[in-house]
């Protein structure tokens, strides 16, 4: 730009000597055909004239171009100020968006891990629950194996005591000694009043035991959802059944004497390993 206007300087000084050394010239009045008429002046200021008024147009052109691009220069230079800001706000609020999501994410990682540990903790309550209760029913159930276990070797034991007994006593009868005929069989009916006592309390501390049990599992057939409730009902009438049988055979042999209570004993024994059989299929199939 400066070399362009340099040489424009330079243009007008040539033309401000040549008009100055030429000066007597230009002025000369000379006849001019203006195409309707014809008028005398000078040729050199006419021309110099219309070379003023080119030069001026030029120069007025010149700084309109110049002025214009300043302006356009202005525009886009606040143009890209504005677009510099819009993209420094949509930098910002990327940002910020990508703070909240960060957030809200990192919020649900704690929330879903605080829940996950919540599930950990109630499920592993509830197979400490589970394996209580395996344990609590493992140890009834051995501990029902061991009563049972004892019942058969007391009634083996009073079944070889009869057999010692009988045998005792028909030695007595081979012997004929009239004293000893006298005092064995008070000695037996006394015996086999102790045995009968004994077998009693033995059958009803069982009943009294089973049947707090049937009760515990009417609770939790009472409890059990629609779909087993009526097969752990039917389960229960079953060993309420069974509980009456052995409740009624128990009355027959309290009636019975001290000398008839044996002959009702198996029956009894029947009726008890039933009950038994029946409950330990009930607490199975209630697990």
């Amino acid at each position: 730009m400066k070399i362009f206007a340099l040489l424009l300087l330079l243009i007008f000084i040539v033309i401000a000597v040549f008009t100055v050394l030429n000066w007597e010239v230009l002025i000369t009045v000379t006849p001019l055909f203006l195409g309707v008429a014809e008028v005398e002046a000078p040729l050199g200021l006419v021309m110099l004239g219309l070379l003023v008024i080119l030069g001026a147009f030029f120069i007025f052109a010149l700084g309109y171009q110049k002025t214009e691009a300043i302006f356009r220069d202005r525009r886009h230079a606040r143009e890209l100020q504005t677009t510099q800001e819009l993209a420094a706000k949509a930098e910002a609020s990327r940002i910020t968006e990508l703070r909240e999501f960060l957030t809200e994410e990192l919020a649900r990682q704690d929330k879903q891990t605080t829940e996950t540990s919540a599930e950990l903790i109630a499920r592993m309550d509830q197979l400490a629950d589970e394996l209580l209760n395996r344990l609590s029913e493992e140890l009834a159930r051995r501990e029902q194996q061991t009563t049972e276990t004892s019942a058969e070797l007391m009634a083996r034991m009073d079944q070889l005591a009869d057999e010692v007994l009988s045998a005792q006593a028909e030695s007595g009868r081979t012997a004929g000694a009239s004293a000893e005929k006298g005092a064995l069989p008070a000695n037996l009916g006394e015996q086999a009043a102790r045995r009968k006592e004994e077998y009693q309390r033995k059958l009803e501390a069982q009943l009294a035991e089973w049947s707090a049990e049937i009760e515990q599992l009417k609770e939790k057939a009472d409890q059990a959802g629609a779909d087993l409730k009526d097969e752990y009902l039917e389960q229960i009438e079953n060993l309420r059944a069974k509980q009456q049988d052995a409740r009624e055979n128990l009355a027959r042999l309290k009636e019975a004497g001290d000398d008839a209570w044996e002959e009702l004993k198996a029956g009894a024994n029947r009726a008890w390993e039933a009950l038994g059989q029946a409950l330990q299929a009930a607490r199975d199939k209630f697990k």
